[in-house]
């Protein structure tokens, strides 16, 4: 909220837009510095009281810093979006766990001592924090299911609750290019650090295009953070191949890559919801995803899935998308119909709804909002 959003970000920041403050029931926000200048411009509007608590480290800032602010502010319910939770706090608390792959994955799996820090941080503090929460909620049935195989205790109290898409958001036909190198013809791609997202395994894929294709059209990654000197990078390098690497991108940015691609290919190995593909949807772009996850859930009919390591497959449903436009045309339609299923204003009903219902056993605590439809 104060910098460049993640993927869990942009579920708070759509939330928070949903939320206004009333004389019954305070918002209060809780951040380590001062709010980007759209979400200051968010809060403010709608009622939002916010405190700047200082930034310090993930584990200080939620064990020390926020139950500090919860008795210093006298919060009742505290929504903990980030799938941790403070294990020590003087209010009821909602929980919400994306997915279960830190559960799944080994302290060896990560890329950077950060990340160490991080699988090993949840692994030993979201057990806790699940255990203490009221309630919990998750953002697909695929993560509810992964879940309650690590956490079986919590079934009773964890509901589902799908992310959403903002589909004005998309539709900007301003010129945001974020590269002046590359032109309009070009294949979309998310690159990470993270192995489960399998930059490299579409960049294999894109590799196997016959030349005169990956020639015409390059691949453009965005998103990938600190890919210098990766095996990512070093792979682009060693067989010249026309990939562009683009690392955080704006929001509007984001946007124009997405309307002027020829495709969206997104091969993850593990998604808790995957909220680019409806991104992708809403922007009237083709998408080429897993069969593997959540993927499937949130595509629906949609979109073209493919076995994530399956290299060969890969490469040819991008044939497939670069020379069947009446196919493409009919799997536009389908994503249009499918981001239907998916609003941030039902996001934000449902997760207010959970917090008023977690605090209605507090004195004084009214379940009445004026959130929108």
């Amino acid at each position: 909220m104060c910098g460049k959003k993640t993927g869990m970000g942009t579920v708070v920041y759509n939330v928070l837009k949903r939320w206004e403050s009333t004389e019954e029931n305070q918002i209060v926000l809780f951040l380590p510095e001062m709010p980007t200048m759209d979400l200051a411009e968010i809060v403010s509007r709608n009622q939002i009281e916010f405190h700047i608590l200082g930034k310090v480290n993930y584990f200080q800032w939620e064990q020390f810093a926020i139950p500090r602010a919860v008795a210093k502010f006298g919060i009742h319910v505290l929504w903990c979006p980030y799938n941790t939770a403070p294990l020590h706090v003087n209010c009821k608390t909602l929980v919400t766990i994306h997915d279960a792959i830190f559960f799944e994955n080994p302290i060896s799996y990560a890329k950077t001592i950060y990340k160490k820090l991080g699988i090993l941080y949840r692994k030993v503090v979201v057990p806790v924090a699940a255990d203490h929460a009221m309630k919990i909620t998750t953002v697909s049935n695929y993560a509810k299911v992964n879940i309650l195989k690590y956490l079986p205790n919590v079934k009773d109290k964890i509901e589902i609750v799908y992310n959403g898409v903002d589909f004005e958001t998309m539709d900007c036909t301003e010129n945001h290019s974020p590269n002046n190198s590359f032109k309009k013809e070009f294949i979309l791609g998310f690159g990470s650090l993270e192995s489960r997202k399998n930059t490299l395994g579409l960049i294999k894929a894109y590799e196997m295009l016959p030349k005169e294709i990956s020639k015409r059209h390059p691949l453009v990654l965005f998103g990938f953070q600190g890919y210098r000197g990766t095996l990512e990078e070093k792979y682009i390098l060693e067989h010249k191949l026309n990939v562009i690497l683009l690392e955080y991108v704006s929001e509007a940015e984001k946007v124009w890559l997405y309307q002027n691609c020829l495709m969206f290919v997104f091969p993850s190995l593990d998604e808790g919801f995957g909220i680019p593909v409806l991104e992708a949807f809403a922007a009237g772009v083709p998408v080429i995803t897993s069969c593997t996850s959540s993927l499937p859930e949130v595509v629906g009919d949609a979109a073209w899935l493919v076995t994530p390591d399956d290299y060969e497959t890969i490469k040819n449903t991008m044939l497939e998308v670069l020379n069947n436009q009446p196919l493409v045309d009919a799997r536009k339609e389908l994503g249009y119909q499918q981001i239907k299923r998916f609003s941030w204003n039902d996001t934000a009903n449902k997760i207010w709804n959970i917090v008023l219902e977690v605090g209605a056993s507090e004195k004084g605590f009214r379940a009445r909002s004026r959130l929108g439809d």
